[in-house]
């Protein structure tokens, strides 16, 4: 133990090194793209010259004084180097909002469009172009009005950075009226944003179907949301607009049934795993739903359920069981094609971080609003031990817990 322990800080060390690494190199690439910028231009100007400039204006080098004015200055002084300082200051700008708005929905992968952001811009800038609306504002009042759109579809998220944990708010009074199925706001997505949030309605899906709370009103719901994300998803990854309609509305189906059957340990899991580490959402289901469905299948109810899963998609097998790793089966194949880890320590968490909050993590799960629902009863020794296969990737042991 001590020796593994040893390794994990000697890599921690390491990883550290590279990161410093890579820090200067990207702040000497930096000042390089900054020079070459004012270097370069549709004015032929040598590098004496450009440099000369900046020099004098700079220390006031009296041997150049030739350069305080004239064409060359102003075009080294007052047209390249604030264009170039104001992209430098945008950049950063837009790099630190970026940073908090990921830190503040826990997922690497967060762009103004996850919070609708982009969207309400839109609708703020299209009033203002169609309507006159903030006309009033002169010629800027398209951005102001998108400005204004954007800030009207923020939501909160409540981090609890001392457990490690995070709380969505959840309340019926916020459902909307309208949903809106709109591929072409999709348009954008990058296809890893696509790959999580496709499995992540598939585990939606997969839980509400074999969750205690599942009913004739849920199950037609969740099935055909299950059937399109298998028959969509891939070309949906790969950029086919049509797919990502039909995604859109196995999503919405999935949501409607796990509104009212509920979901199960996959996501209490996924809710510890991504406030410990901040793994996007999408993927902790994507891990752990094979394992946690082996879990599982160990009650006979679950195991049927899982089975008539693989029989509507016509997978092979003539036996339940056959037929739940027939599923798993293609639940991997999907995730093989859309390049998602197989376990966590594939994803990049380390050993040493893992074994030390694994304990808090399934206690977290155990306590989540979700564990009630999965269709087998389970233990904080239980949900140590899926989350431990997980990370290591020991897909068969869970093998080994008996049928109920």
């Amino acid at each position: 133990m001590k020796e593994q322990v040893s390794q994990t800080k000697k890599g921690s060390v390491l990883r550290a090194s590279m990161y410093v690494a890579v820090l200067i190199g990207l702040a000497a690439f930096l000042i390089f793209s900054i020079l070459a910028a004012i270097t370069f231009g549709n004015a032929d100007l040598s590098l004496k010259d450009v440099y000369s400039v900046i020099a004098y204006k700079l220390f006031h080098i009296k041997s150049l004084s030739a350069y305080a004015e004239g064409a060359v200055h102003d075009v080294v002084w007052l047209i390249r180097l604030p264009r170039v300082l104001l992209a430098l200051a945008v950049g950063m700008a837009l790099s630190v909002c970026g940073v908090v708005m990921q830190a503040i929905v826990q997922n690497p992968l967060a762009d103004p469009y996850v919070l609708g952001i982009s969207s309400g811009a839109s609708l703020g800038a299209t009033l203002a172009i169609m309507l006159g609306v903030g006309g009033f504002l002169g010629g800027n009042s398209v951005g102001v009005t998108a400005f204004i759109g954007a800030m009207v579809t923020s939501f909160a998220v409540i981090s609890d950075h001392k457990a490690k944990a995070k709380y969505p708010i959840v309340d019926y009074e916020v459902t909307p009226d309208i949903a809106v199925l709109d591929e072409e706001i999709t348009a954008t997505m990058p296809p890893k944003l696509v790959s999580y949030t496709g499995l992540d309605a598939l585990c939606h899906a997969i839980e509400a179907y074999v969750a205690k709370k599942r009913s004739n009103f849920t199950n037609p719901l969740a099935i055909h949301a299950i059937t399109i994300i298998f028959g969509y998803l891939e070309d949906s990854y790969d950029g086919n607009l049509a797919a990502r309609g039909e995604m859109h509305i196995a999503q919405c189906m999935a949501g409607m049934a796990f509104a009212n059957a509920e979901l199960g340990i996959t996501h209490s899991l996924a809710h510890a795993m991504g406030g410990a580490f901040g793994i996007p959402h999408g993927l902790c289901n994507a891990i752990l739903m094979p394992y946690v469905i082996k879990y599982n299948c160990r009650n006979r109810a679950a195991m049927r359920h899982y089975a008539n899963i693989g029989r509507r998609l016509g997978l092979e097998g003539m036996r339940e069981m056959n037929l739940v790793n027939s599923l798993i089966r293609s639940i991997n194949d999907v995730e093989d094609y859309m390049n998602i880890p197989k376990t966590f320590y594939d994803a990049g968490i380390s050993e040493f971080r893992f074994i030390t909050e694994k304990e808090s993590i399934a206690m977290n799960a155990l306590n989540d609003n979700c564990t009630p629902s999965n269709p087998r009863e389970v233990t904080k020794e239980d949900l140590l031990h899926i989350l431990e296969c997980a990370f290591y990737g020991k897909p068969d042991s869970i093998k080994n817990t008996a049928i109920l």
